[in-house]
């Protein structure tokens, strides 16, 4: 047999094998990530039952947090394995779409051997962790339910995780030997360096290359960023590098003690169930078509202003962003709505497209916002201030996004040409159609507001009026609740993907102090608070090109965090200004992600074009930053206020 027929059937053999794999675990992994989505309801039912057990019979349901913690653990590893076949999970294709298409596939292979050797630690330290609690009758405190049962859900999401990154590595090695002549070259540059990375801290020990903890710690963030930048995911590399960091400083022992111990208890947290709540309000919302009368009302209200139709997109999604809190997944929705009524009306792309990537940018800032959540479950700051903190400077940057729309139009009547009038009562009678929107706003972030409930029991609450909602108004059909679960589940996955490997690499880089050294440095610098201020803004407007803000928090919030605590800024009110900023980068050239959104949907739009018209946008923003610096109340009075009411719930 020829060496070119031998290598053939390998190939062969590698795409049988991940093809047999694939029509065994792709279905059940869809199986799971739905069963993960009715864990959702079943948790949004409890924590109504708990919430009027309370509130009517002062007697909370016993055990209900720690029993939905569990059932969190559970959902997050039921989803996992479908966002993994899906390739959800976020990455930063910055480099990656410049490689030679043999060049990715090396790389390509090379990443998806590491992430499976991650997995696998991950699957083989669970099944330890099983036999540990069985062996000591570990049980639930408040519960009472044996903790074996939910850590072999993590057992089982981790090794199916596993399987499919076997599977991606076996698909792209049949793809390297049909690339490659002779794939022998191939094959070491995809195997030589992934298991140099996998043993790279006893290779540094071989080679006696010692390091300080904290030089081992900024190396470590160092290459983590690159391969992250090389396109290895976020997840994915942050795990990573975390096991390996702490293997070089700690010892092989104590690292997978760590991974042991770590990542189900990084999930398991009844404060993170807030996550899953929100993104499956907002997914029931949009697949219910609340978007499309979002924008309709819009239109009708505004259209007769100059760019009265961008003026009522910018609006629509603010309207939106009350029930989405996603920055791309606003500005896709809206856009795909939106674009093609522009253009039917003679606007200008420029304009048509930037009005959409700058209202998307809402979409974080206006409550419920998943950059609150997370930035408060990261900073430990009340979720239901940040929440109400970013209503006025939402509400701000809206007004200051249409006041753009109207001096542009007003100076080039061109760009949005104005619309025939509606009657006072065609406006008012348009009103009807948002109703579901104005009552879902109100029961939530009114609840939250008044202390009748958390921001984690308002996600609960969200979600079952969404879902009733939906049900009362025919909008949802089998399919699209389908379809709106299968989407919430993939989203809740990669920020809980993101947690996991962020956690992983939080011990290393505590064990580094890094966060307390670059703290220190920052604090003692010759400079103002206020030049250290816009330095580290800055910093997020740079990452904010690169990275969707839920990663951006998970990495940089740990590490920046007590510096900002040292300068003396509010975390609540910094909050605020850091996801403006944040999202000011995601508009701003080169990349600006929800520009690329924004390109997706309108088809045949230079980027170059979309960047110019977002730049007024960009000044608005800083415009409104500069308002929060010099007045702080215009963040920090609801959530002041919050403190003068006494909640209603016990």
């Amino acid at each position: 047999m020829s060496k070119s027929a031998f290598y053939e059937k390998i190939g062969r053999s590698f795409d049988i094998t991940a093809d047999a794999l694939s029509k065994v675990f792709n279905p059940v992994s869809r199986k799971l990530s739905l069963l993960g989505a009715l864990l959702t309801f079943i948790m949004a039912i409890i924590v109504l039952a708990d919430i009027i057990m309370r509130i009517f019979f002062h007697s909370p349901i016993a055990g209900s947090l720690e029993f939905q913690q569990f059932l969190l653990a559970t959902l997050v590893f039921f989803a996992l394995p479908y966002s993994s076949v899906n390739r959800d999970h976020v990455s930063i294709d910055l480099i990656a779409p410049l490689y030679a298409p043999k060049v990715r596939t090396v790389i390509m292979s090379i990443f998806s051997l590491i992430s499976a050797y991650l997995f696998f630690i991950i699957f083989w330290q669970n099944v330890i962790r099983v036999f540990v609690h069985i062996e000591d009758n570990e049980i639930g405190i408040a519960t009472g339910l044996p903790l074996f049962i939910f850590v072999i859900i993590t057992v089982l999401g981790s090794g199916i995780v596993t399987i499919i990154l076997i599977i991606e590595f076996l698909k792209n090695q049949a793809e390297l030997i049909r690339q490659f002549k002779n794939p022998l070259p191939g094959f070491l540059l995809t195997y030589v360096p992934a298991v140099a990375i996998m043993i790279l801290p006893s290779l540094l020990k071989i080679f006696s290359i010692e390091m300080h903890p904290l030089t081992a710690g900024l190396v470590g963030m160092g290459f983590t960023i690159c391969i992250m930048l090389l396109g290895l995911q976020i997840m994915f590399a942050l795990g990573l590098m975390g096991f390996l960091g702490l293997w070089y400083v700690s010892g092989n022992d104590t690292a997978l003690q760590i991974i042991r111990m770590c990542v189900f208890d990084s999930v398991a947290d009844y404060f993170f169930c807030v996550i899953p709540f929100f993104v499956m309000m907002g997914f029931l919302c949009f697949r219910s078509g609340m978007s499309v009368s979002l924008y309709e009302t819009g239109r009708k209200i505004f259209g007769q202003l100059p760019g009265g139709l961008a003026i009522g997109t910018i609006f629509g999604c603010a309207g939106f962003a009350s029930i989405c809190g996603d920055s791309m997944a606003t500005a896709g929705t809206m856009g795909s709505v939106s674009y093609p009524e522009m253009k039917k009306y003679n606007y200008k792309d420029s304009l048509a497209t930037s009005c959409v990537a700058a209202g998307g940018t809402l979409g974080i800032l206006i409550p419920p916002s998943m950059g609150f959540i997370v930035y408060g479950l990261i900073a430990e700051v009340s979720i239901g201030k940040l929440f109400m903190a970013g209503i006025i400077p939402g509400i701000l940057l809206a007004s200051c996004f249409s006041v753009i729309i109207i001096i542009r139009c007003l100076i080039d009547p061109s760009l949005g040409p104005p619309q025939p009038k509606v009657s006072l009562l065609g406006k008012l009678y348009s009103l009807k159609d948002v109703w579901p929107i104005l009552v879902l706003f109100i029961i939530v972030i009114g609840g939250i507001y008044m202390g009748v409930f958390t921001p984690t029991e308002g996600g609960g609450i969200g979600t079952l009026v969404a879902l009733l909602i939906s049900l009362v108004k025919r909008t949802l059909s089998f399919k699209n609740l389908i379809t709106a679960s299968i989407e919430a589940m993939a989203l809740t996955s990669v920020i809980f993907g993101i947690l996991i490997g962020v956690t992983i690499l939080g011990y290393f880089i505590t064990i580094s102090e890094i966060p307390m050294k670059l703290a220190g440095i920052i604090v003692a610098l010759p400079l103002s608070r206020w030049t250290i201020f816009v330095v580290i803004l800055l910093l997020y407007v740079v990452l904010g090109m690169v990275m969707n803000i839920i990663p951006m928090i998970l990495i940089t919030l740990p590490i920046l965090f007590p510096t900002i605590v040292g300068l003396g800024f509010d975390p609540v009110w910094f909050g605020v200004v850091m996801v403006i900023m944040m999202e000011m980068g995601q508009i701003t050239p080169p990349v600006g992600v929800n520009v690329f959104v924004i390109a997706s949907v309108a088809k045949g739009v230079s980027m170059s074009s979309i960047f110019k018209g977002v730049a007024p946008f960009i000044i608005a923003m800083i415009f409104v930053i500069f308002l929060l610096a010099l007045f702080p109340d215009l963040a920090m009075l609801l959530p002041n206020s919050m403190d003068t009411l006494k909640p209603i719930s016990g």
